[in-house]
């Protein structure tokens, strides 16, 4: 058990170490103290039993009359001034003052700390195959659309398509919580349209630009990748141009449309 030592002009108790069970004696105290505070749950009981252990009947006994005289004065306001603490409120808040912050994580804290560790285990990634065994039994339905922004490698033209190959190797930052896959490398087999890849080859051919392509994608079982088949292919500079060009387009529109409104204004007018 700790002893009280000179701290900052205070005596204030060692840093806690990990007590021993509480004896009856122990126990006696405890549900005294629980009982002139008006304590019953079993959070606040359990740390007045930490206390007590750590501290000692007599420190313990010496913040229950500290907590019964300011009581007995009118009590003590939370911080904010919202309202009047509990009586064991105030007791607790006495402990805090007279303890180290080591002391008041391990009394007040740990135990909640210990569980928010155990809810933030991340989820080891080897257990989604016993979750996907049980979802497979009642499975939805989905409509595939995926984007792939990047440089194509070697073009391939055939008389009515284009193939090229894209490889993805880095995971983006993902939402926290969200498992982490592993590291590997994401193989993409692309397929565009004769119109469409004839609409970006020569836009392409800028160093700094890159495909952006929209389509339906299909694993390959015998590439070990997936198949993407576009239904829009742009690249992010011809993207540009269009949403400049319709901005460009709908401001000529509004012009024209407010010239024809005044005009007609003009014409009732006369």
């Amino acid at each position: 058990m700790s002893t009280p030592q000179e701290h900052n002009g205070q005596d204030q108790p060692n840093q806690a170490d990990q007590p021993d069970q509480p004896d009856q004696d122990t126990n006696q105290m405890v549900a005294h103290v629980a009982q002139v505070l008006g304590e019953s749950e079993k959070r606040p009981v359990t740390t007045i039993s930490r206390i007590t252990q750590q501290f000692g009947a007599t420190f313990v006994q010496q913040m229950l009359e500290e907590t019964l005289q300011i009581e007995a004065q009118g009590g003590l306001l939370l911080s904010d001034g919202s309202r009047r603490r509990t009586p064991g409120g105030v007791f607790f808040y006495l402990v805090r003052k007279r303890i180290s912050k080591k002391d008041t994580f391990y009394l007040f804290y740990k135990e909640i700390e210990q569980k928010r560790r155990k809810k933030d285990v991340p989820f080891d990634w080897k257990d989604r195959i016993k979750v996907a065994h049980e979802l497979k039994k009642e499975q939805g339905e989905a409509r595939v659309k995926v984007t792939l922004i990047g440089r194509p490698g070697k073009v391939v033209e055939k008389r009515t398509f284009t193939m090229t190959m894209m490889t993805e190797r880095k995971v983006p930052a993902l939402p926290r919580g969200m498992p982490e896959p592993p590291q590997s490398t994401t193989t993409y087999m692309v397929y565009i349209s004769k119109k469409q890849w004839d609409r970006v080859k020569e836009a392409i051919k800028n160093p700094n630009d890159v495909l952006i392509i929209e389509g339906f994608a299909r694993y390959d079982p015998e590439l070990e990748g997936i198949a993407v088949f576009a239904s829009n292919t742009l690249t992010r500079f011809l993207q540009q141009k269009q949403r400049q060009s319709q901005s460009e387009s709908e401001s000529e529109s509004d012009e024209k449309a407010a010239a024809e409104q005044e005009a007609t204004h003009s014409a009732n007018e006369t």
